[in-house]
């Protein structure tokens, strides 16, 4: 069986502990962003990259942002707020695209290794 660490509450635990708390939310899109990375590679699409990249960037931005003492935080946090929304939405409009315009049984077989990779995991 394998060990599960959950990433996000240490990270958040950390921020709270040495006062950073202002890092929280563009270090949660960080590592959402991050994690999307070995899917682009499982599925072999190349908008996972983009959009993966897109949200990393976002979020450093926001962190490098963060530490300008001159910049308002609601600026920051709707900053973060709308590019990772830009790369959710476009992520949605691509899989609806592919889902029903381009070839539904390469989508239906990406699912199917995506729950034989969810089974192996389990195990």
């Amino acid at each position: 069986m394998t060990e599960k660490i959950e990433v996000i509450p240490i990270v958040v635990f950390i921020h709270l502990v040495f006062h950073g708390d202002r890092f929280i939310i563009p270090s949660i899109a960080l590592i959402v962003g991050l994690h999307f990375y070995p899917m682009a590679k499982l599925f072999n699409r190349k908008i996972d990259n983009y959009l993966t990249t897109w949200t990393c960037l976002i979020s450093i931005i926001r962190i490098i942002m963060t530490t300008e003492n001159n910049i308002q935080q609601s600026t920051v946090f709707s900053f973060v707020g709308i590019g990772t929304a830009i790369a959710t939405t476009t992520y949605r409009i691509y899989n609806v695209w592919y889902l029903y315009g381009k070839s539904r049984t390469s989508y239906v077989k990406q699912i199917e290794v995506a729950k034989h990779l969810l089974d192996d995991c389990k195990r």
